[in-house]
């Protein structure tokens, strides 16, 4: 009787072992699968803050055009709460409106320039049909239209000069076409 307890004693600690280790790597794993979690979850709050702090216009918009998320920045230039409902075509108002559910059906993106306040901002939308929504991502485009409108304005300015100067001025291209006179040689 005391021979066979001494012969199972090996094989009851052999189950044993093997039962432990198995938990161990059980466990190993569920601690590897939640550090795995809590990085995948890191990873997703640091992506979420992208909008947040963009200093650029961010808004997303239902098929009927309702705002239905805005990052602070969009909240702030368009003056808007989204808890009072707003549309896209009431605060983007340069160009003939917006067809929400053509662009979210769609999927199609576009871009359109509009001028808000004191300020000008290339919008481009992007319907997302899978979803129902569209977005809209804005970008501040105040220097660059001060910097064509100067250019017109010094364009236009020489072109004065050089039309109400008598004497003929005129310029040529390599194939000796004309590409600027002034009036006194158009007369």
């Amino acid at each position: 009787h005391n021979d066979q307890e001494i012969n199972q004693l090996p094989i009851f600690a052999v189950i044993l072992l093997v039962s432990l280790i198995g938990l161990v790597f059980a466990l190993g794993k569920l601690i590897f699968q939640a550090a795995e979690r809590r990085r995948l979850e890191e990873e997703a709050l640091q992506f979420a803050l992208f909008p947040l702090y963009n200093p650029f216009p961010l808004l997303r918009f239902d098929r009927s055009g309702t705002i239905i998320m805005a990052n602070p920045a969009a909240m702030e230039i368009f003056d808007i709460k989204l808890e009072n409902p707003v549309n896209l075509n009431s605060i983007l108002t340069d160009h003939n409106p917006l067809d929400p559910t053509g662009l979210i059906d769609s999927g199609q993106a576009c871009a359109r320039e509009y001028h808000v306040g004191e300020r000008y901002f290339k919008f481009a939308f992007q319907g997302i049909s899978s979803l129902g929504f569209a977005q809209a991502y804005g970008s501040d485009i105040t220097s660059l239209k001060v910097t064509e409108e100067n250019l017109r304005n010094s364009e236009q300015f020489l072109r004065t000069v050089i039309d109400t100067d008598p004497n003929l001025i005129f310029v040529k291209d390599r194939q000796s076409r004309f590409s600027l006179v002034n009036e006194a040689v158009a007369k």
